[in-house]
């Protein structure tokens, strides 16, 4: 009797559970693992209700208070949800060749499987950190667009690419078009940030120009929005629309704080920052910032320095210092989807991953793992992801410019 799908799938089943995915998921992304989850958004949206102002009928005359009366100021974030695919493939002759071999058939399927879930991992922790375009690098002006080297813009930002990506290249930030034409990485080197593709740039793309930025084929403006997203470098303006809100009428408490501190030690940026916080009523509990920034805070602190593990969900563990800020500890964590020259600083508690379902999953809907491929012979399996960020005060929340 031949193997079918339906017996195929129930042997799987011994080697993966939804909780082994989520285990995978969160391991190595800080952020990701420690923000709150919230697996029950159903329906078509979600309205995330926040007062900015209380009611302004208040005076030391009756009258004028009586005349003056307000109601208290609330605006509702409506978040929708966005999806993420992973899906891979493997070959049945590979799977007969396995016959009688199980560690060899465990191996081949935990390989593909392993990588498929690691990509939509990468895809959401990098996703958190972003402003929901989907953007993974600039293209640096020291680029030669007739090569097949791209320079990348900001350091560190190779870590966002992969052997074997297609790349699509846009002039704006995720709310124009993509370029015509695609690119296919062949190489990645993470010590002098470029990337190189299987063709010539401006072939391959014609009009791909400096200062171009770059994205995974198929995620242009349709990722999470993250943190660039909720607390953006710049104030938003009159004409603001973030999930339904102008936020330019109140742009700390809607759109978060952000603190300049590129001109002194992180040290003080981060202490600095810590009593702007303060002085909205702000008491965060954690920073995040790239490993480069972190290591250079670490040695800024000497013999001040004091180290904590932190847990998330008793699941996995991370390195973390602590400063003091005015209103407690602040844990400060090293993230390798934390762009460098910028720190999240957060309180946690403000902040939630909604998502439909485990925030990634195995598509088993049809109670089948894997599905026949229609046009090979091989099987398909598929992690998705339905989800989006909330944070229920931005004002509570830090956007630091590092040195």
């Amino acid at each position: 009797m031949a193997l079918d799908m339906t017996t195929f799938s129930a042997a799987l089943k011994t080697l993966y559970s939804q909780d082994q995915v989520q285990n995978m998921v969160y391991k190595n992304n800080p952020f990701l693992a420690l923000v709150q989850k919230s697996t029950d958004f159903v329906g078509k949206n979600k309205v995330i209700d926040i007062i900015t102002g209380n009611p302004q009928g208040r005076s030391g005359t009756f009258a004028t208070a009586k005349a003056n009366k307000t109601n208290s100021a609330v605006k509702a974030f409506t978040i929708t949800r966005v999806s993420n695919f992973a899906l891979a493939s493997i070959d049945n002759e590979t799977i007969d060749a396995s016959s009688g071999n199980a560690g060899a058939l465990i191996s081949a399927l935990q390989t593909e499987m392993d990588g498929a879930i690691n990509g939509i991992t990468r895809s959401i922790a990098k996703a958190l950190y972003g402003n929901g375009s989907g953007s993974l690098g600039q293209v640096d002006a020291a680029t030669t667009l007739t090569s097949q080297v791209i320079k990348l813009k900001l350091a560190d930002s190779s870590v966002n690419f992969e052997v074997d990506m297609k790349l699509q290249v846009s002039a704006t930030n995720g709310t124009g078009a993509v370029r015509s034409g695609t690119l296919t990485v062949t190489g990645v080197d993470r010590d002098t940030d470029t990337v190189t593709c299987s063709s010539v740039l401006n072939v391959a793309i014609p009009a791909i120009a400096s200062q171009d930025y770059i994205f995974q084929d198929g995620d242009y403006g349709l990722m999470i929005k993250g943190l660039d997203a909720w607390i953006p470098a710049t104030a938003p303006t009159s004409g603001d629309n973030f999930f339904g809100v102008d936020r330019s009428s109140d742009p700390v408490r809607l759109a978060g704080l952000r603190y300049d501190g590129s001109s002194g030690t992180k040290e003080a940026a981060l202490i600095n920052a810590a009593f702007r916080a303060a002085k909205e009523g702000a008491t965060p509990s954690h920073c995040f910032m790239n490993y480069t920034d972190y290591a250079a805070l670490e040695i800024e602190l000497g013999s001040k320095v004091h180290y904590i593990d932190l847990k998330a969900d008793n699941i996995v563990g991370f390195k973390s210092l602590q400063i003091s800020g005015p209103n407690g500890l602040i844990n400060i964590v090293p993230d390798v989807n934390c762009p460098r020259g910028v720190a999240y600083m957060l309180d946690l508690s403000m902040w939630k991953l909604n998502s439909l379902g485990p925030l990634v999953k195995i598509e088993e809907n049809d109670s089948l793992k894997l599905l026949r491929d229609a046009s090979s012979n091989s099987v398909e399996l598929r992690i998705v992801s339905y989800a989006q960020l909330s944070c229920a005060a931005p004002g509570k929340n830090v956007r630091i410019k590092l040195a």
